[in-house]
C-alpha cells in the first residue's frame, strides 16, 4: 500500500522540448493560436460585460469583463504552451510509443 504522499507523474505523450520550462521560455514559445485565443477572449469578456451592464456601470462592467477574459485566455495559453513543452500535448514533433515514454521518465 503507497503513502499518501507518493503520486503517478503524468507521463508524457509526445517529445520533451524542455521538461521544466522557464516563464520566459513559455513566453517566447506562444505562437499565433495563443494570441488568437488571448485576443478572442478578452473581447468576448468585453462583450459580455457590455451587454450585461446597465447605463451607469457600462464603462467598469466592460472593463472588468475585460480584464476577466485577458486574465482568463492568458493563463489558458501559458498552460497550453507549457504542456506543449513539456511533451503532454501535440508540439508537432509526432508521437511517441509509451514505453519510451515510461523509460525517458524513469531517467
Amino acid at each position: 500500500m503507497g503513502r499518501l504522499t507518493e503520486w503517478e507523474k503524468p507521463v508524457p505523450r509526445y517529445p520533451v522540448i524542455d521538461r521544466n520550462p522557464s516563464p520566459g521560455k513559455v513566453w517566447r514559445s506562444f505562437d499565433l493560436s495563443e494570441y488568437g485565443r488571448i485576443v478572442l477572449l478578452t473581447s468576448i469578456g468585453c462583450i459580455v460585460g457590455l451587454t450585461s451592464a446597465t447605463r451607469t456601470t457600462r464603462t467598469s462592467s466592460v472593463f472588468m469583463g475585460g480584464l476577466s477574459g485577458l486574465w482568463g485566455s492568458t493563463t489558458w495559453a501559458y498552460m497550453s504552451t507549457r504542456n506543449k513543452l513539456r511533451g503532454m500535448k501535440d508540439n508537432g514533433l509526432g508521437r511517441i510509443p509509451i514505453e519510451t515514454a515510461h523509460r525517458q521518465m524513469r531517467e
